[in-house]
C-alpha cells in the first residue's frame, strides 16, 4: 500500500495503528497485512487528519490523505478598527479644540464673522473628513472580520437552475 499526502510538500508525519505510538512514517510505500488501520497525519501549519484505511489482500492500493491548512486569523481587521477608532478620537479632539473655538469666534461681530468664516469652513471640513474617515476605517475592519477573514467551519452554497435549485453544505474537521 502506498500512503500519499496532499499537498506533497507538507512535511507530514504519519502514525499507523499497527505501529508503536512513537513511530512516525513519511509518505511512502509500506507492506501491511490485510485488515483495517487508522492513520493519523500531523504536519506543521496543517490541521491533523485521521483516516481509516482498509487493506485488501493481494491488491496494491494508494491512499491519499488530504490536509487542510490551519487557519491563521489576519491582523488586518483589528488594525483597521483600531486605526478608525484613533481617527475618530482625533476628530473629536479637533472638534472640541479647533472647530468649536472657531465657531464661537464667528459670533462676536459682522466684521469678525466675515474675517473668520473661511477658517471656520476649513476646520469644519477637516472635522467632517476625520469623522467620516474614522468611521469608514472601523466599518471596513468590522466588515472584513465578519466576511473575508473569518474562519468558516461550514460552507454553504446554492445553485439555481431551470426547474429547481441545489443546496450544498460542506464542513471540514
Amino acid at each position: 500500500m502506498t500512503l500519499a499526502i496532499d499537498p506533497p510538500d507538507a512535511r507530514a508525519q504519519i502514525a499507523l495503528s499497527s505501529f508503536p505510538p512513537d513511530e512516525r512514517l513519511e509518505a511512502q510505500t509500506i507492506h501491511l497485512a490485510p485488515g483495517t488501520y487508522v492513520a493519523i497525519v500531523d504536519a506543521p501549519d496543517y490541521e491533523s487528519a485521521r483516516r481509516e484505511i482498509v487493506v485488501a489482500p493481494g491488491r496494491p492500493q494508494t491512499v491519499t490523505i488530504h490536509l487542510e491548512p490551519r487557519f491563521h486569523p489576519s491582523r488586518v481587521p483589528p488594525v483597521l478598527v483600531i486605526g478608525g477608532a484613533a481617527l475618530l478620537a482625533g476628530a473629536l479632539a479637533y472638534d472640541l479644540f479647533a472647530l468649536q473655538p472657531a465657531r464661537d469666534a464667528l459670533g462676536s461681530s459682522n466684521a469678525a464673522y466675515d474675517a473668520k468664516l473661511d477658517d471656520f469652513h476649513t476646520r469644519r471640513t477637516i472635522t467632517i473628513g476625520m469623522f467620516a474617515g474614522g468611521a469608514a476605517l472601523a466599518l471596513v475592519g468590522i466588515a472584513l472580520r465578519v466576511t473575508v477573514f473569518r474562519h468558516r467551519e461550514v460552507e454553504v452554497s446554492a445553485t439555481v437552475g431551470d426547474g429547481g435549485a441545489q443546496l450544498a453544505i460542506e464542513w471540514r474537521r
